[in-house]
């Protein structure tokens, strides 16, 4: 009865047209015997497979690549969702698997795609070509999945998931994506050690898995400084160098370079690094790594040389290494590739160095200290990529008249780009700083956005002392996940302060939970606001405290410190907010975190320090994440520019889809940054992200 009841669906979904036809065409009669038929047990199965057909071919166009962190379900799941159910009993089961899994990859469904995508490959070996690619999709993204809502349900998953492809695997033995799939199950359930084991295990039978081994071995490494992992790096299986192929060239320089930092840093008898003193100097030498791949480059195909480089291009170790020595291993690695594209004349081999090129010049110190060479590099890349296909043209062209200063030409090549390109995040709402001034002079067109917030509360009226007020902005979906640990990241900085949250969102809805906060952070003035939600999209929520940023400096007539939601600020002398004002905004009008200089700190996800260069993106240039202002004219020149600038950024922006639309706050705080520091030369600017020590200075932060 089910698929009858879709069978009509269809049909009536022509309308009464087609019933009308058909009287003209077969009369009454004609109908009646026309529908007898179509209801026979012969036609119900071929329309009912016709149905299922048309469901996934539906499907299949409709669901698209799935960005773990952003995307959210389709809005016709709930639709497809019951032809799939009208249709159970009566199509195949490898038809139904095969709707099933696109199923829940609309609906963002990680753990029901993974179930039905191991049944649909143990069931139909011509489907093997699409569960391979959907599971590495899952599977390589695995840090932004969100698997499971809690700890006893993240362990019967992974219980589950390694029972599949185990089972998958005794199918389709030697299978290099359901080997590393289940690597990483592994991995999470009984650490990166047993991975590795089982890694080794498959490459010794006859996997080609030694690159997976060798991504792991140093995708871990890099994480933290685990004695056992470091053994395994420097005495290495030989099945697995033998089979390293292309990946090993990459592990040596990467092994080099993360050996020669931990020594640097901590000594050659540190106890994470058990091993004869010869034997370390040997694998930390990453001159002689570096000279030996570049020597064995010359003897492989071109292309196979071309990938290796593009491989190193990514080495983040070796890009960011401040021992002495890197920068000249830099540099002899950037002439070697441009050396390598003056001798191609093959497009792909060409694109490839060009793209490794674009992720070698700049982390380099010459590229920030040294302007001449900056831009002379720069031009000689765009002079030169001209013969290699989109989207890697513009890709290429875009960035390196961005960094000679050519912006005329970087804005028509960003939005080819995004024209290319366009779920690339940043391209799409680049804002070029020479339009800037014409923006602030012109009036907002068709905007909807309010241009004050609509509500207000002193929800406790205290005495906040001397310090700053703290500001954070959000919609409700991140003001519920995030608002308490801000809180309470908060009240360990300071014992008293004030805080002021501003939402997007209904203030009815908010304010028990608004109540529940201030709760926690009793000793704190605290306020909030909120205003409707005009543009229901996650950029508008990220960039429209940038239109309230006066508003707040008049309410308040005091700094302030405006935050993202689910992070602070970077902490330095100590973490009470008034120091931060103190010794970061200091005499300054505005603090932002302009990556201005090349300097030395920790760096995420590495167990040794590392070179932090400026950026060479214009949506990465000034960072978002945090701001400061202080109670000054120039302040608030800064932040009415910024606030009209935002206003017609997000009009524009509202015209766009909104994957198209990442990054828009990052690109108006650069251009609004570039702009002032050009023509308003009096506004003072502090970079929050240097140190006392550093080299060099990005070019937007020239004065003229």
């Amino acid at each position: 009865m089910g698929s009858d009841f879709w069978i009509l669906s269809r049909i009536c979904g022509y309308g009464s047209c087609l019933v009308s036809e058909m009287r003209i065409r077969f009369g009454q009669a004609g109908i009646k015997a026309t529908f007898k038929a179509l209801f026979s047990p012969e036609k119900n199965h071929s329309m009912t497979n016709a149905l299922i057909l048309d469901l996934l071919d539906e499907l299949s166009k409709r669901v698209g690549p799935v960005d773990w962190r952003r995307s959210h379900a389709h809005p016709q799941v709930e639709s497809w969702t019951q032809r799939l159910s009208a249709l159970k009993g009566a199509v195949s089961e490898e038809h139904y698997l095969h709707a099933q899994a696109l199923l829940a990859k609309a609906n963002i469904d990680s753990v029901g795609m993974v179930d039905a995508l191991c049944a649909l490959a143990r069931r139909s070996q011509r489907h093997v070509g699409f569960v391979r690619k959907e599971i590495w999709s899952i599977f390589h993204k695995w840090e932004f999945v969100d698997w499971y809502s809690n700890q006893e349900e993240k362990w019967a998953i992974l219980d589950r998931f390694e029972e599949n492809l185990t089972a998958l695997l005794n199918t389709y033995s030697g299978d290099r994506i359901f080997i590393f799939a289940l690597s990483i199950v592994v991995r999470e359930k009984r650490g990166v050690l047993e991975a590795l084991d089982l890694l080794e295990r498959e490459a010794v039978a006859g996997a080609k898995v030694a690159d997976l081994y060798l991504n792991m071995l140093m995708k871990n490494w890099a994480k933290r400084s685990n004695p056992e992992i470091i053994a395994r790096a420097i005495v290495v299986s030989p099945i697995i160098e033998d089979c390293g192929e292309e990946v090993w060239y990459p592990f040596i320089i990467q092994r080099a370079f993360m050996l020669a930092s931990l020594i640097h840093y901590h000594g050659m008898n540190v106890k994470i690094l058990p091993f004869e003193p010869r034997l370390l100097r040997i694998t930390s030498d990453f001159n002689g790594a570096l000279v030996k791949t570049l020597s064995a480059l010359d003897e492989l195909k071109p292309i196979s040389a071309a990938k290796i480089l593009l491989t190193i291009s990514k080495i983040r170790c070796f890009w960011r290494s401040p021992v002495p020595g890197a920068e000249d291993a830099r540099q002899r690695a950037i002439e070697y590739t441009f050396g390598k594209i003056r001798a191609s004349g093959d497009e792909k081999e060409r694109e490839l160095l060009f793209r490794a090129l674009f992720f070698m010049t700049p982390q380099t110190k010459r590229f920030w200290t040294d302007k001449q060479w900056r831009i002379s590099s720069s031009k000689s890349v765009t002079t030169q990529c001209t013969d290699i296909k989109e989207p890697y043209l513009s890709l290429i062209r875009s960035r390196f008249f961005f960094t000679q200063e050519d912006y005329p030409a970087a804005k028509k090549y960003f939005a080819d780009l995004a024209r290319f390109a366009p779920n690339k995040n940043g391209p799409s709402t680049y804002v070029d700083p020479l339009s800037v001034g014409a923006k602030l002079s012109s009036p907002v067109i068709g905007s909807e956005i309010p241009r004050r917030a609509s509500f207000f509360e002193l929800v406790n009226d205290i005495d906040g002392g001397q310090e700053p007020i703290v500001i954070s902005s959000a919609n409700d979906r991140y003001f519920l996940r995030y608002g308490e640990s801000y809180v309470r990241r908060l009240a360990t900085f300071s014992p008293v302060g004030h805080l002021h949250f501003h939402l997007f969102a209904d203030p009815d809805l908010m304010k028990a939970e608004v109540y529940r906060l201030k709760a926690l952070i009793p000793n704190f003035r605290f306020t909030w606001s909120c205003e409707p939600v005009t543009v229901n999209e996650p950029y508008f929520f990220a960039t429209g405290r940038f239109l309230r940023v006066r508003e707040w400096m008049e309410r308040f007539n005091a700094p302030i410190i405006v935050t993202d939601i689910d992070s602070f600020w970077d902490r330095t002398e100590t973490d009470r907010p008034s120091d931060f004002i103190i010794n970061r905004l200091g005499a300054s009008d505005v603090a932002l975190n302009l990556r201005t200089r090349i300097h030395i700190r920790t760096m995420a996800g590495m167990p040794v320090p590392g070179l932090y260069f400026p950026s060479a993106e214009p949506w990465t240039a000034v960072l978002a994440g945090v701001m400061a202002l202080g109670v000054t004219e120039g302040a608030r020149q800064f932040a009415d520019m910024l606030a009209l600038l935002t206003h017609h950024e997000l009009s524009v922006a509202s015209t766009r889809t909104s994957r198209g639309n990442w990054g828009i706050d990052q690109n108006i705080l650069c251009a609004a940054y570039a702009y002032t520091v050009k023509n308003y030369p009096s506004i003072k600017f502090a970079d929050i992200s240097a140190t006392k020590e550093g080299w060099g200075q990005h070019w937007l932060a020239e004065r003229d």
